[in-house]
Formats: structure tokens, C-alpha cells, sequence
């Protein structure tokens, strides 16, 4: 029986695809149980998505081969759904380790930092100019208590 050099090579393959997958179900299937729950929860659950998504595509490859268009297949398009939502949110669960995280300490400095600008004085400088200015008034205000003591004695003398 002579087939056609396309179908062969997609035959090839096939049988190359199916070697794969016999080894990674080998893979899979060689560690116990007890080995599979000491792996840690993200490790486990990855293993578990990828046996959902393997057994919704061998679903998928036998409604093709009854004839049948995957996608016309209710049942099978939710799960399809199903297992792309829960990659995505192991994908999220994995890459929330290299998110940025927020420094407290850096965030508490910079806002305060923020708070004031640095063209105008800051308020120490302006409770010291305040100081400085009511101590030079009540250097004046002496003075002129004294000038105006100084005058009401020189009236009294010359009244005298």
C-alpha cells in the first residue's frame, strides 16, 4: 500500500508526538504518591493542570478523529475555558514572586519628604525667623521704654 509522502510525514508525526507523550506519561507515573505531595503546592499544581490540559487535548484529537469539529463540542469548550482560566492564574501565582514589593520604611520617607516644598522654608526656619523677629521687637519696644524713661525723668528734673 503506497500513501502519499504528505500523509506520511504527518503520520511520522504523529508517532513522534505519541513517543513524547509515552514519555512524559512515564515521566509522570513513576513517582509515588507519596514522593508527588512532598514536591511543593505550585510544583503541584502544575503538574496537575498539564495532566488537565493533556487529557482535554486528547479529547479534542478523538472528537477529530469521529469526525467531528472540537470546537462545535459544548462540553469540551467549557473545559478548554476552565483549564486556560486556571493556567493563567497559576501563571499569576508563579510570577508573584517577581513582582516588585513595596518598601514601608522608603515609602514612609518619601511621602514625608514629599510634604513639603523646598523652595519655601520648612517651619523650623519659620519658628525661628518668628523668634528672632519678636525678640528684635521686644528689643525695640525696651528701647523705647527706656527712651521714653529717660525723657519723663529729664521732665521731672526739669520741673524741679
Amino acid at each position: 500500500m503506497n500513501l502519499p509522502p504528505e500523509t506520511l510525514a504527518t503520520l511520522s508525526n504523529i508517532n513522534n508526538s505519541l513517543k513524547k507523550l509515552q514519555k512524559a506519561v512515564n515521566d509522570f507515573t513513576n513517582i509515588s504518591y507519596d514522593e508527588h505531595l512532598q514536591r511543593p503546592a505550585i510544583e503541584q499544581a502544575e503538574i496537575h493542570m498539564s495532566a488537565m490540559y493533556a487529557t482535554v487535548a486528547l479529547a479534542a484529537i478523538n472528537e477529530k478523529l469521529q469526525g467531528n469539529d472540537p470546537g462545535n463540542n459544548d462540553e469540551l469548550q467549557v473545559e478548554i475555558k476552565r483549564v486556560q482560566k486556571l493556567e493563567a492564574r497559576l501563571k499569576e501565582q508563579r510570577d508573584k514572586n517577581l513582582r516588585p514589593r513595596l518598601n514601608p520604611y522608603a515609602a514612609k520617607a518619601f511621602v514625608r519628604n514629599a510634604m513639603f516644598d523646598v523652595n519655601e522654608p520648612s517651619k523650623k526656619n519659620n519658628e525661628n525667623e518668628n523668634m528672632e523677629v519678636k525678640e528684635e521687637a521686644e528689643d525695640n519696644d525696651s528701647e523705647e521704654e527706656q527712651q521714653e524713661e529717660v525723657r519723663v525723668k529729664e521732665e521731672n528734673m526739669d520741673d524741679e
